[in-house]
């Protein structure tokens, strides 16, 4: 049997591996498992929680299968979250082994399993989700929370309305200059973003090319 320490070193992938050939269950124990939220099968055939060295872990591919479930149908979670509360997850998925048949075919290690890139953003499935760096999904956030009642990429500074945009090549936000009004200010953040887009298309498509192209209808549409 690993260890846990050798089991903290492995890539996720392996985890998940490892625990389906170390930690098999029979039929009857995978038929005694509740819904998850409501709604998703636990239909796996090793155990997705067992203890190694007297520790408890974790399948990394259940932990984003049940990450997932949670912000589609969990009450709670979208009292704190309100934009999650009209999103579904497809038919298939509500099946931990279908999910996670795709989830070990597309999975890449500290990258983040998105549905609005090439999705509409309302649904988890097979072709409206891909895994992307967190550099792409805090380019593609809109930060709504945070501006306050100014339109995206605007504020006010010392009486002039100015734009500004983060730089995602630097990480620096750059001043796009003062402004006669917040429709023009955020025009030209939207511009300058759009901008970036481009610049990113080559890194963007090395990951999936439809990113490229919802990046834009992301920013088109903000």
């Amino acid at each position: 049997m690993i260890s846990l320490q050798d089991f903290c070193s492995m890539s996720m992938k392996g985890q998940t591996l490892l625990l389906e050939r170390s930690f098999p269950t029979n039929s009857m124990s995978s038929s005694k498992r509740g819904l998850l939220f409501g709604v998703g099968v636990n239909d796996a055939d090793y155990r997705v929680k067992p203890k190694i060295d007297g520790k408890s872990v974790c399948c990394p591919a259940y932990h984003s299968w049940k990450l997932m479930l949670m912000r589609a149908y969990c009450a709670k979670y979208h009292e704190r979250q309100p934009t999650y509360s009209d999103v579904n997850v497809c038919d298939e998925w509500h099946s931990f082994s279908e999910f996670r048949s795709w989830w070990i075919a597309n999975q890449v290690d500290g990258w983040q399993l998105d549905k609005d890139l090439v999705g509409d953003g309302k649904l988890y499935s097979p072709d409206t989700c891909v895994f992307v760096p967190s550099w792409v999904n805090s380019f593609a956030s809109n930060c709504a929370a945070a501006r306050g009642e100014n339109p995206i990429g605007t504020s006010v500074v010392n009486g002039c309305i100015v734009a500004m945009c983060r730089n995602p090549f630097t990480g620096h936000r750059e001043s796009l200059g003062c402004f006669k009004s917040f429709s023009d200010a955020s025009d030209a953040w939207r511009s300058r973003k759009i901008d970036f887009v481009y610049e990113m298309k080559n890194e963007t498509d090395k990951i999936d090319k439809r990113i490229h192209y919802g990046l834009l209808k992301i920013i088109k549409g903000i």
